[in-house]
């Protein structure tokens, strides 16, 4: 995440927590800790928190994803073709 980004960030935070202050330093600080972080993810992350904590967040919560990531349901295909592997290395280590 760029700096710039880090700003907006902040600003976000901010709104939706007015007494979140956003200094020179906290800028610097945030954009270094948040740098391997996309902005799509922490804008994520940050928006998920706003909906479900009365505390501004802080960079671990938004490192950490605050909310487990959920992925896609598996091709039904595919979900068949372990099932199907998985029974046969049953049926063959016996």
């Amino acid at each position: 995440m760029t700096r710039d980004e880090t700003k907006t960030l902040l600003k976000l935070i901010f709104l939706a927590y007015p007494n979140f202050d956003v200094t020179v330093e906290k800028v610097n600080l945030w954009a270094e800790m948040l740098a391997d972080i996309t902005y799509p993810v922490a804008e994520k992350n940050t928006k998920k928190h706003i909906q479900a904590i009365k505390f501004a967040p802080t960079i671990a919560d938004i490192r950490a994803g605050f909310y487990t990531y959920t992925p896609p349901p598996e091709d039904p295909q595919i979900a068949e073709l372990r099932r199907r592997e998985q029974w046969d290395y049953a049926n063959t280590a016996t």
